[in-house]
């Protein structure tokens, strides 16, 4: 009898362990997922800024600023 209460309680520490893990795990992931759409967030509305013509200000990495005066050669 002991034994069988034994495997049964170990049974269900082990099961509660599990469930526990697997909710500090799904908490997590929905964090990063949280944080990885307010970022994707706010590239798609630098995207837009920039298809509009309204982020002028707004330069891409690598990109140069824009000239006053082109030169021209006659």
């Amino acid at each position: 009898m002991v034994v069988f209460l034994l495997t049964v309680f170990t049974a269900v520490v082990l099961l509660a362990a599990g469930f526990l893990l697997g909710v500090l795990w799904l908490r997590d992931e929905h964090a990063r997922l949280l944080v990885l759409r307010e970022e994707v967030g706010h590239r798609t509305v630098m995207m837009k800024q920039l298809a509009s013509g309204a982020g002028a200000a707004v330069t891409s990495r690598g990109a140069a600023p824009p000239t006053s005066s082109p030169h021209h050669a006659d």
